[in-house]
């Protein structure tokens, strides 16, 4: 009898269930809070959200675009010039009109118009000149598309603050 027998293993299916659902736990735990995309745990149900209006022609690639509300808080979106899918690229968010330390966290989700992308979003952090930065990929569309909005969220003091900026890859 072989060392390795596959029916007597699937016999005791044991064997092959307790690896599988330890894997799983870790996998999830791995991924909660760390670093690259967050996409589980999106703990913003109970904040009040306040949509910010940007300007559809500004382009995040040249310079930082600015969104504001009717309120004092505003913020702004920076993107590298050239983006591709696949290759990483910094992302720069600076917001105004919130003290500094109120800030909770600030993070950014890449999404497509009409079509499912997938996870997509960052946690940015903070440095030394206020702005909030990250290094980040996109997905690749495979039907070609290269329009992508950036949806840039800021959660301070029980209020999340949402802007999309429009945005074109390479």
């Amino acid at each position: 009898m072989a060392l390795y027998d596959p029916r007597r293993l699937m016999r005791s299916g044991r064997l092959l269930v307790w690896p599988l659902i330890a894997f799983a736990v870790a996998l999830v735990f791995s991924l909660k809070d760390g670093g690259g995309p967050s996409w589980l745990g999106d703990d913003t149900t109970d904040l009040q959200t306040v949509v910010l209006v940007t300007d559809p022609a500004c382009n995040p690639h040249l310079t930082f675009c600015n969104a504001a509300g009717d309120g004092s808080a505003a913020l702004a979106l920076r993107l590298d010039r050239d983006i591709r899918p696949l290759h990483p690229f910094s992302v720069a968010v600076r917001v105004r009109g919130l003290a500094a330390d109120a800030i909770e966290r600030v993070r950014v989700r890449f999404a497509m118009s009409g079509m499912d992308m997938g996870p997509n979003l960052y946690a940015l952090a903070r440095q030394s000149d206020g702005t909030w930065t990250g290094r980040v990929t996109l997905p690749v569309c495979s039907t070609g598309r290269v329009d992508w909005l950036a949806e840039a969220s800021v959660v301070a003091g029980g209020m999340e603050y949402r802007a999309q900026f429009p945005f074109n890859t390479e």
